[in-house]
């Protein structure tokens, strides 16, 4: 009897949540300090010359712990959570390995994994594309920044409006960004066959969880939500928004969008240009905060409150915003450069009194210092967007920019 060829063992077959496991490890990264994303060009984490920064105070890191909640001895059910004292307060001028605000950081599975289908072959199936998707966006910090898009040419002729008209020629946000964040300039296109789906400023529809079956439309994430189509930005968790400084000082002359020749139409186009400029420079802070269903942690540059020239964030811009993140329930909220430059607070620690201090002002809508200079506390104004127990943190450098020295061997 001749002898039967032997075959390979087939590998056993492992469930699916081990597998999603196994490449969601795959993606995982060490924990990132929130300060090593915001800023990069102050190198908040990593700073250049510590040891001098923190003799000559030049940065500055408070924090105020909001104190927690907790019930009141009583068998009254119907009692209300009384907060827990008045918190607590500290100041850092340097950076030591336990003041890092840790955050979890996955890579994007859609940029570092093989999502797509080549040549009709699936290199990923569909399930483990839509769970590491979903992993992704509920786990990792995302990071919120600004480029140039322009898709316009010389300004000359009759097709523009209104600012409303270079709406997706000029756009100074990531394109991923557009996609990904949900932005107070999105619309919903409507349609009996698709409901409603949001579509961002240059008419791409919002990111959503990849589908699992072909020509699925409506697809649910699982949570109980009624199947209807989710998109990313729900599930989001912790996110840092950037700025560029050097946008501070762009203008519609230095794009190059100047025609050969001028008449009047060409320079009513430039100040619609002009004026999407000015909007486009805000447009990362005006998001829809509400969509944000999930948001823990959320890092802010608003150095463009601070910066010594061509400053383009006022007084009610950021009062607006305080007022917008009201009711968060953030665990962690890192306001950066609000209070650098000529509005640095010095070299001294801070007090409660700094924080918990002011009186309303009705015609400006906020907490104001009760010293006659009329200064926004804005510790009370970004306070009620932190839950009991969470953290408020500002950071700010009383140049705007990197300490440089002259001796670098001098220490």
């Amino acid at each position: 009897m001749a002898a039967q060829p032997r075959t390979q063992p087939l590998p056993a077959t492992l469930p699916p949540d081990i597998v999603t496991d196994i490449l969601t490890a795959h993606i995982t990264c060490p924990p990132v300090c929130a300060l090593a994303l915001l800023c990069p060009e102050w190198n908040l984490c990593s700073r250049r010359n510590p040891a001098l920064e923190a003799i000559l105070r030049t940065t500055r890191v408070d924090t105020y712990t909001l104190p927690p909640l907790h019930h009141p001895a009583t068998h009254n059910y119907e009692s209300s959570q009384v907060s827990g004292g008045p918190g607590t307060i500290s100041t850092t001028f340097d950076h030591a390995a336990q003041d890092h605000l840790c955050l979890p950081l996955l890579r994007d599975p859609r940029e570092t994994m093989m999502m797509e289908e080549e040549g009709g072959r699936r290199l990923l199936p569909r399930y483990y594309r839509r769970e590491l998707v979903r992993r992704w966006a509920g786990r990792s910090v995302v990071m919120a920044s600004q480029r140039l898009n322009l898709s316009l040419g010389p300004l000359c002729g009759s097709w523009l409006s209104s600012p409303e008209a270079v709406e997706g020629l000029l756009v100074l946000r990531e394109r991923k960004t557009v996609r990904l964040l949900p932005f107070g300039d999105d619309f919903v296109v409507s349609s009996r066959e698709e409901g409603e789906r949001v579509h961002g400023v240059e008419g791409w529809e919002k990111d959503r969880l990849p589908a699992v079956f072909s020509g699925e439309d409506h697809q649910g994430d699982g949570d109980g939500d009624g199947g209807g189509p989710r998109y990313l930005f729900q599930r989001l968790r912790h996110l840092v928004v950037n700025c560029v400084p050097a946008f501070a000082g762009l203008e519609a002359f230095d794009l190059g969008t100047v025609p050969s020749t001028w008449d009047l139409q060409a320079s009513r186009n430039l100040v619609c240009l002009a004026e999407r400029l000015e909007y486009e420079r805000l447009a990362n802070l005006l998001l829809r905060w509400d969509a944000l269903e999930r948001l823990e942690s959320l890092c802010l540059d608003l150095r463009g409150h601070t910066l010594p020239k061509n400053r383009y964030l006022y007084v009610e811009d950021v009062v607006g915003l305080a007022q917008s993140l009201a009711g968060k329930g953030l665990g962690l909220l890192v306001v950066a450069g609000l209070r650098s430059c000529g509005w640095y607070p010095g070299p001294y620690a801070l007090t409660m009194d700094e924080v918990e201090g002011g009186v309303w002002d009705a015609s400006l809508e906020a907490w104001v210092s009760e010293r006659g200079q009329k200064e926004v506390n804005w510790w009370k104004m970004f306070k009620p967007a932190v839950r009991p127990g969470g953290r408020l943190v500002f950071v700010d450098r009383d140049d705007g920019g990197e300490l440089e020295l002259l001796r670098p061997d001098s220490l």
